[in-house]
């Protein structure tokens, strides 16, 4: 009978915070995904740029998760304070880490919103001319004349003085 009743305790206890967030963990992901949908329809329609569009999409859809896991982890009564002080020391840490490609996607994000190049345009960049095949969100990739393949990470062209003309027929 005392495990019965220690188990009935901590229903008593428990059991409503549960129910309380996996009913908001159903509708807040059903909520994240019609918002990511309809981010979607509206980029669509205001940038036409493919790569640009799902990678905000993505962006969106990670950053609402994260705020949802939140708020499910407060429902269940769980100090949330450090847990957002963890997580922020967690994503300075990364974000240390990943430097160099953090200004890569940034740079490529910039790239791909201001354009200051598009493929099929000829770079000329440090003595290497290339014709531009691909924007990517971390690097740019071109050909040269003689068929040689040119990755150049985005940080590097965002920063450096570009020669950019037409490709000629």
């Amino acid at each position: 009978m005392p495990k019965l009743d220690f188990i009935k305790n901590i229903m008593m206890i428990y059991g409503g915070k549960v129910v309380a967030a996996i009913a908001t963990l159903i509708i807040g992901l059903w909520l994240i995904g019609l918002l990511t949908k309809s981010t979607e329809r509206i980029l669509k329609k205001s940038i036409k740029d493919v790569t640009l569009n799902s990678f905000l999409k993505s962006v969106i859809g990670i950053l609402l998760k994260i705020v949802l896991f939140i708020s499910i982890i407060s429902i269940m009564g769980i100090q949330i304070a450090s847990f957002i002080a963890v997580l922020g020391a967690a994503g300075l840490a990364i974000g240390f880490a990943l430097q160099g490609n953090l200004a890569n996607l940034a740079s490529g994000v910039l790239i791909l919103f201001f354009k200051p190049f598009k493929v099929g345009e000829v770079l000329e960049f440090k003595g290497v001319i290339a014709e531009v095949k691909e924007i990517q969100i971390m690097h740019t990739v071109g050909f040269t004349e003689d068929g040689t393949k040119v990755i150049i990470p985005n940080s590097m062209l965002s920063t450096a003085n570009l020669v950019v003309s037409q490709k000629k027929k």
